[in-house]
């Protein structure tokens, strides 16, 4: 056994609980390797530990620059758990890059395990380490700096030198050893193809259409697709090819690394690093042609971009989750999906997602910004509505207190006599092993054991500190309060606003209704609040979230005038007025005051005292022809359940 200053230790004084990392950057690479890395591990270990050893490898596939890896953040928090005694890798390189390596060495340094990597010759156990941390992280940087180098030299080399396609669309032959782009034929049965989509194109149809018709004659998306039908987008990206016209482009895209992540995105690269490479042999068009028709297609689409603040897309890095409240947060009360922005290509509109996939045939849209005032309006009113909490509910909140007392001391009871038992069995394993030496089976017994034990330790924490908690519950004024320093209406236009309505928001569903004597489909919220998730302790929230939980629906339109006025003139003409009479007194025309009547007639014949009427299916409405698309199909979320009636949703509230 080699020397190792200090001597690898065992936490518990028997098993040595390592940690090995093992990685390799993309699928390109052997998979091998990731055996041979362990290997390499359990050789080392060997060298160096006499006694039992229990070794978990985490093996995985990634880049070394991205901090959100599922094994990264899984190493942090095995660190972190005090279980493990070591990690051992091969270079901080395998672990992460940049300055991120030296810090999960001091994460490792904090939470007592030690860190080991052994071409780096880092061992945070021995004395200046951190010195050869801070070079070995200097190096591994400077290493993929040339590599990045060396590689996009190679590239931009290969491709002025007429170097192979490597990936070719859809209407390109590229025949087996291929070396050079001169090796790369078309396809002669893609070419009246091409000529039929850039012909259909130019008469002034879409995408989508044009993707239609090749899915109809049944034309393959193309060897590298992964995809096997075509859709609008990837025909536009085909179409916007140049190849089709006989150029190359190379180098018009580069990426880009975000450093708090660790990941790359794709942006557009500077020009004059933009390369272009001349292949006649393989133009489907005349290069005039193609020109004339980007020109057509981005005049007609131009509506559709967003417009530019200052020169610069308003939305420019920005992620897509971060949207503007109640984008992706309302729900579509027919199919279950998130209402999104780009309702119909209007500014500020947000309609059903399924929509453009043709999964859904709900086509209203809101304006965002209206809809989420109505709601956070009226969301505002029936906080202020809410009762104080009475003598007897206060009795009720004790005897809940009494119950859940005696059940966390029943529990904690179970707990504390678990681990006793648990620390008879290490001592009988341990004495075991003492006596006859290092057996795989008691040592596996005694991880288990141990791992039980850090569980029962969690539990008893927690139900020690839950007993310090008093249940008390604070005055209604106190919770208002609280509700409505969590709802500003003044930052509803702020993405951060999203975040906390979900504290109390727990469901919002956009349903389609319609008047009963019109067809026209207008929308409205079902809503429901609890706002026991301000009190912010647990035992309280399940004691008292039935008081706090409120059920409504909310308009998200004005009235029509018929609706806004029916009561009032079903109430003067039972007082004897004529029309005309009851229209001056309420401002309105004597019609307006006929057409409100006819339609209290036609709700007194249906029987029903709410005039919209909840939209069942498309049939019947003019506008929604989503349905009739051959490329529909409907598709309903799992799980999702929309309210039958306003009446329900009310009576659901308990």
């Amino acid at each position: 056994m080699m020397l190792l200053n200090p001597p690898l230790a065992a936490g518990n004084g028997h098993v040595l609980r390592v940690v090995a990392v093992c990685r390799i950057s993309t699928v390109h690479q052997d998979e091998r390797s990731l055996e041979d890395q362990e290997a390499l591990y359990r050789e080392w270990i060997s060298k160096h530990r006499d006694g039992p050893v229990e070794i978990e490898v985490l093996a995985s596939q990634g880049s070394g620059e991205s901090l959100v890896r599922d094994d990264y953040i899984r190493l942090i928090e095995l660190v972190e758990s005090r279980r493990f005694d070591l990690v051992l890798s091969e270079d901080l390189g395998r672990i992460a890059r940049r300055a991120h390596a030296h810090l999960f060495c001091e994460t490792c340094e904090d939470y007592g395990t030690r860190c080991i990597a052994l071409n780096d010759f880092v061992d945070t156990a021995q004395e200046g380490w951190s010195q050869n941390s801070y070079f070995a992280v200097m190096r591994h940087e400077a290493y993929n700096r040339d590599t990045s180098r060396r590689i996009r030299r190679s590239k931009r080399n290969r491709f002025l030198n007429r170097g192979p396609w490597q990936c070719p669309i859809y209407g390109y032959i590229k025949p087996s050893g291929a070396t050079s782009i001169d090796d790369i034929q078309k396809n002669p049965e893609a070419e009246p193809v091409v000529e039929k989509v850039f012909a259909m194109l130019e008469d002034g149809a879409s995408f989508a259409e044009v993707a239609d018709w090749l899915n109809a004659e049944s034309i393959p998306t193309g060897p590298y697709c992964r995809s096997e039908a075509w859709n609008g987008t990837q025909l536009s990206e085909f179409v916007r090819n140049p190849v089709l016209k006989g150029l190359r482009r190379w180098n018009d895209r580069t990426t880009v690394r975000r450093n708090s992540t660790g990941l790359r995105r794709s942006v557009k690269a500077p020009p004059d690093q933009l390369l272009t490479l001349e292949v006649p042999h393989l133009a489907f068009v005349d290069a005039a042609r193609f020109d004339r028709l980007m020109r057509v297609l981005a005049e007609r689409n131009g509506h559709f971009r967003r417009n530019h603040v200052d020169g610069r897309d308003p939305r420019e890095g920005v992620p897509r989750q971060r949207t503007v409240w109640p984008s992706q947060h309302m729900q579509c009360g027919i199919c279950g999906e998130t209402f999104v922005f780009g309702g119909h290509g209007r500014a500020g509109h947000i309609f059903c997602r399924g929509v453009p996939a043709y999964t859904c045939w709900n086509c209203s849209s809101l304006d965002a910004v209206d809809a989420g005032r109505r709601i956070v309006r009226r969301i505002l009113e029936e906080i202020q509505c809410l009762p104080d909490f009475d003598t007897e509910f206060s009795a009720l909140i004790q005897e809940e207190s009494t119950r859940l007392d005696l059940g966390r001391r029943q529990r904690l009871a179970q707990v504390e006599s678990r681990l006793r038992a648990v620390d008879t069995g290490e001592q009988r394993i341990t004495s075991a092993i003492r006596q006859a030496g290092y057996l795989p089976a008691m040592a596996r017994e005694l991880v288990a054991l141990q791992s039980e034990r850090d569980s029962l330790l969690l539990e008893e924490d927690n139900l020690k500190q839950a007993g310090d908690e008093q249940l008390e519950l604070p005055p209604m004024e106190e919770i208002r309060a609280m509700a409505t320093n969590v709802i500003d209406e003044a930052l509803l236009d702020s993405s951060e606003f999203g975040r906390h309505m979900r504290r109390i928001l727990t469901r919002l569903i956009a349903v389609p209704h319609r008047m009963i004597d019109g067809w026209l489909v207008v929308m409205r919220a079902f809503v429901e609040i609890d706002l026991a998730g301000l009190i912010g302790t647990p035992r309280l929230t399940d004691a008292v979230s039935t008081q706090l939980r409120r059920r409504f629906v909310v308009d998200l339109y004005d009235l029509p005038q018929r609706e806004a006025y029916r009561s009032q003139v079903v109430e003067l003409r039972r007082q004897g007025l004529m029309y005309s009479e009851t229209g001056v007194q309420l401002g309105i025309t004597g019609t307006a005051a006929q057409n409100a009547m006819a339609l209290q007639r036609v709700m007194d014949e249906a029987g029903i005292s709410d005039p919209h009427v909840r939209v069942e299916s498309p049939e019947g409405c003019p506008r929604f022809r989503r349905h009739r698309h051959r490329r529909f199909q409907f598709h309903l979320q799992t799980g999702f359940e929309a309210p039958s009636s306003k009446t329900d949703w009310l009576s659901g509230h308990s």
